[in-house]
């Protein structure tokens, strides 16, 4: 079973910091000019999966501090089981807790949420409000089934760049 890539036209070379022991996901940002650098860029389900927890859903949208503390979403795989976490996501998620969406199908939109890194200096909460948005990407981290949802140290997460077909161009849906 492969994964689908997050966002249309994603090639292995939008993965800016690959996974290994230190950073056990993948960082993938959308370098196009007309999308700021990708904020914004609608991100889709890998597969077909059921929305177990929004992250920052308690926040109000006006306010830094949620900026800073970041917005994600946690996924679990209906076709592999498997737990998919996208991170620094926009507040604004067109999905909720609970809901069975289709592998394609829009969960989430490409932001600068969280402890955003940019040359291993944090960028600025002031430089991110503002385009270009600076720090825009997506971290992706995928548990093998039967890891609790949430946030969780340790090893035992997968490689997300090694299960997905680039080949497969995934047909973009709304709700």
């Amino acid at each position: 079973m492969t994964l689908t890539k997050p966002f249309k036209k994603m090639t292995p070379q939008h993965i800016t910091q690959g996974f290994h022991s230190a950073h056990q996901g993948i960082d993938v940002a959308n370098n196009l000019p007309f999308l700021f650098r990708g904020y914004g860029t609608p991100m889709v389900a890998p597969e077909n999966v059921r929305i177990e927890k929004i992250v920052g859903d308690e926040f109000t949208p006006d306010d830094n501090t949620n900026l800073a503390r970041g917005y994600g979403i946690w996924m679990q795989g209906l076709e592999t089981g498997l737990i998919h976490l996208y991170w620094h996501t926009q507040p604004i998620l067109p999905v909720w807790g609970g809901q069975v969406v289709n592998r394609g199908q829009i969960v989430a939109y490409m932001g600068n949420a969280g402890k955003v890194f940019s040359g291993g200096v944090e960028v600025p909460i002031e430089e991110r409000t503002k385009e270009p948005h600076a720090g825009t990407h997506l971290h992706w981290e995928v548990y093998p089934k039967g890891h609790p949802v949430g946030f969780f140290g340790g090893k035992g997460r997968l490689d997300p760049q090694s299960l997905i077909n680039f080949n497969w161009e995934p047909i973009v849906t709304g709700k």
